[in-house]
């Protein structure tokens, strides 16, 4: 359910185009006249299959850490199962639903690749064609404002929905339990999951092999070797940086801790061709030998994608009653030692999945990466956008298939395994 999260949405808009294009693969298999695809429809459905696995990823893990005993007092006071899910389970999961789907709609704001590729005009496209086409650059900033308001709304609604409500437990509930569904359930639900599969994982791997074998292009071993070092390099920096963000905002709310909340998914939000552009001209003036080097391209990363370590480590963290650590505190524990015995435990799966979403996002990073990236220094979403701007698709899916399995393993140690600890 969450490999999608691995394949890029420009890499997902290709294989939907491909296949349900005039000339794709379903219409030369039928020999059905097709429409033109483009526009919305392929970019909506690119950029929905690349970002739900946001909302399922904190979600999911959410839920194992909820207790049923809650359930069950509702249940033996005669309130009926879909009732129970809504008044009882749905609410706890409430902030790990608001931070999931402000990630996927931060995301898809300011997605470029799908858009471009589908042709579908929105900001972060009419803001590329603005700086591409024109010496006046003051049209495109005055869209990359527009689109900053936007996703200022976005992060505003999403934390009037949250409001003061406290999510906490005292985590000495019963585990959640696991029912055997009934037979039209299980299927209607089975069905779903694999319609899913299919659309989202195995049709875009498979056309993506297809082109693959018909190919001579050899294993791009430098391009992965880039892209697992600054992947792994903006996933550290980003999970450090979301640590002390994540505890002042939750333990500590005031002005200051939410400003500082609001910026992260701004700068999430804001297109990366923007950042990049901004970037290169501040560098360039003011930071000298720091200009297309890989410690400004990490940092880069870690700033662009701090949202979804901090989003994912709040969720986790409302989930822990602070009195824990006032009772840690009054066994002598210093508050550091209070944090590091007791609350810490409790939250490092959670800031786990956002070390995991930095580490995906930083993977399929594409505008950053070609603006910032040193001399010489390629990666594999480099690799996929090149060959697929020269029309080379057999050459672009050897790099996308290697994109995908580097994201299988992260994906699999935190949420196929079944081990997996809570949020």
């Amino acid at each position: 359910m969450s490999l999608p999260l691995a394949i890029p949405s420009y890499v997902m808009v290709l294989v939907l185009l491909s296949l349900f294009g005039p000339r794709g693969l379903i219409a030369d298999a039928t020999g059905w006249t097709v429409p033109a695809a483009s526009g919305f429809w392929p970019a909506w459905g690119a950029l929905t299959l690349a970002t739900y696995p946001y909302v399922h990823l904190v979600v999911a893990a959410s839920m194992r850490r909820l207790s049923r005993s809650l359930e069950d007092a509702a249940r033996g006071l005669g309130a009926s199962p879909i009732r129970v899910f809504f008044t009882v389970t749905v609410p706890q999961l409430r902030p790990a639903i608001a931070a999931g789907a402000l990630l996927s709609a931060l995301y898809t704001v300011s997605d470029f690749g799908a858009v471009s590729l589908a042709r579908f005009d929105v900001f972060t496209r009419a803001i590329y064609t603005q700086y591409q086409g024109r010496i006046d650059r003051t049209p495109a900033a005055v869209l990359a404002m527009v689109l900053i308001v936007i996703a200022l709304a976005v992060v505003w609604g999403e934390q009037r929905s949250r409001g003061r409500a406290a999510y906490h437990t005292r985590g000495d509930g019963a585990p959640p339990r696991v029912e055997r569904l009934g037979r039209a359930a299980a299927g209607g639900t089975t069905a779903l999951l694999a319609m899913v599969a299919i659309v989202g994982v195995v049709m875009p791997i498979s056309v993506l092999v297809s082109w693959a074998a018909r190919s001579d292009a050899g294993l791009p071993w430098g391009s992965l070797a880039g892209s697992v070092t600054a992947a792994v390099l903006a996933a550290s920096l980003a999970a450090l940086f979301a640590l002390p963000a994540v505890i002042t905002g939750v333990r500590h709310p005031g002005t200051a801790s939410t400003w500082l909340e609001r910026i992260t998914y701004l700068v999430f939000a804001i297109p990366h061709i923007t950042v990049g552009l901004a970037v290169v001209v501040f560098a360039a003036n003011r930071l000298g030998p720091l200009y297309q080097s890989l410690a400004l391209m990490v940092v880069v990363y870690a700033a662009l994608f701090l949202a979804e370590a901090v989003g994912a480590g709040r969720a986790s963290l409302l989930r822990v009653d602070p009195r824990l650590e006032e009772a840690a505190r009054g066994l002598g524990r210093t508050p550091v030692q209070a944090f590091l015995e007791v609350t810490l435990p409790l939250i490092r799966r959670g800031i786990g999945v956002g070390a995991v979403l930095v580490f995906l996002s930083t993977l399929k990073e594409l505008p950053v990466t070609l603006l910032l990236r040193p001399t010489g220094f390629d990666t594999l979403a480099v690799d996929v956008w090149s060959a697929t701007d020269q029309l080379r698709y057999g050459q672009a899916a050897v790099p996308a298939l290697l994109l995908i399995a580097v994201s299988v393993m992260p994906i699999y140690m935190l949420v196929i395994r079944r081990r997996m600890q809570p949020l």
